[in-house]
Order: structure tokens, then C-alpha cells, then sequence
């Protein structure tokens, strides 16, 4: 249970990032995928 609170932090602060980046939804699925 704790490993799986860790990993949705992780991934919620990745997204979070990318936004405060400018890295828009399709290009993060894209990355989350392997294709560039």
C-alpha cells in the first residue's frame, strides 16, 4: 500500500511539471508510449 502512495506521488508530480512546463497531454503520451 505504501509502495503504491509512493508511485501516485511520483507520477502526480511528473504531470504537475510537465504542465508547469508547457508539455502539452498528447506529447506526454506520446513520451509515456516510447514514440518521439
Amino acid at each position: 500500500m505504501v509502495r503504491r502512495k509512493r508511485v501516485q506521488r511520483a507520477l502526480t508530480t511528473v504531470v504537475a511539471t510537465c504542465c508547469l512546463l508547457g508539455v502539452t497531454i498528447r506529447r506526454m503520451d506520446k513520451l509515456a508510449h516510447g514514440q518521439t
